[in-house]
């Protein structure tokens, strides 16, 4: 089961979610899946990957604040134009 593309956490639904079999076919729900769908069905070995990978990345940012506790966060403009992408009126993929 995964949420519906272009639906906000924050107001989803169980009517939101799509369920798909291993092969990312809907089995049931009348949305399109998120354009993630991919990556939650990785193989084995491509889920391992990516969680090495998100890992990694918490990681580093747990050691910037140790190495330097007075980092700035990433810039405001990078982090809206990133949620951006998936979310509200500007969003380029996804479905309204």
């Amino acid at each position: 089961m995964i949420k519906a593309s272009g639906v906000q956490c924050e107001t989803m639904t169980a009517a939101d979610m799509v369920v798909v079999d291993l092969d990312g076919n809907v089995v049931a729900g009348d949305r399109r899946t998120s354009t993630d769908t991919p990556t939650h069905l990785a193989d084995p070995a491509g889920a391992v990957e990516h969680a090495v990978t998100l890992e990694e990345v918490a990681r580093i940012a747990v050691l910037t604040t140790v190495i330097e506790p007075a980092a700035a966060p990433l810039d405001a403009a990078v982090r809206q134009k990133h949620f951006g992408r998936k979310h509200g009126p500007q969003a380029c993929y996804g479905q309204p």
